[in-house]
Formats: structure tokens, C-alpha cells, sequence
């Protein structure tokens, strides 16, 4: 009896996994109607999360970018002032 059971059991994983590989063989055949129609209408399965963590690495380069920029014209800027006020205590 537990042998029958298990038998059993032993055809339905079959049956499982055999009707599996032809659901997947049939997914993977598509005709040329539907791949040209896909191509138009198809869902595009877009990530935002990942388009959104571009965007943020985008905008950190940009604030870094700035963030240099100014400090060196503010470096540039003081450096000149000391410079002009050297000129003038020795003249």
C-alpha cells in the first residue's frame, strides 16, 4: 500500500514536470504575427527602481561636480584677494 502511494506519487512528479517542459516549449514558440505585435503594442517591462538609482548616482556626480567647481573658484577668488592685498602693502 505505501508502495502503491508512493508510485503514485512518482507518476504525478512526472506528469508535472513533463506537461512543465512542453508549457515551456510552447511558451518559447512564438509566431511571426505575434512577435511583430509584441514588438509594437508589447508590454516593456521596465525597471523604475533601477532607472530611479541611475538617476540618484546622476545626480550625486552632478552635486559633486558642482560642489568642486565652487570650491575652487572660492579658492581662486581668495587666493587673488591675497594676493592684490600683498601687492598693495608692499607698493
Amino acid at each position: 500500500m505505501a508502495d502503491d502511494a508512493g508510485a503514485a506519487a512518482g507518476e504525478d512528479r512526472a506528469k508535472s514536470s513533463s506537461s512543465s517542459a512542453s508549457a515551456a516549449a510552447k511558451k518559447q514558440q512564438r509566431g511571426i504575427f505575434s512577435r511583430i505585435w509584441r514588438g509594437i503594442f508589447g508590454v516593456r517591462s521596465e525597471d523604475y527602481e533601477k532607472r530611479l538609482q541611475y538617476l540618484s548616482k546622476e545626480e550625486a556626480a552632478i552635486h559633486a561636480r558642482m560642489k568642486r567647481r565652487a570650491q575652487s573658484s572660492r579658492r581662486t577668488v581668495r587666493n587673488l584677494i591675497v594676493l592684490s592685498v600683498i601687492v598693495e602693502v608692499r607698493s
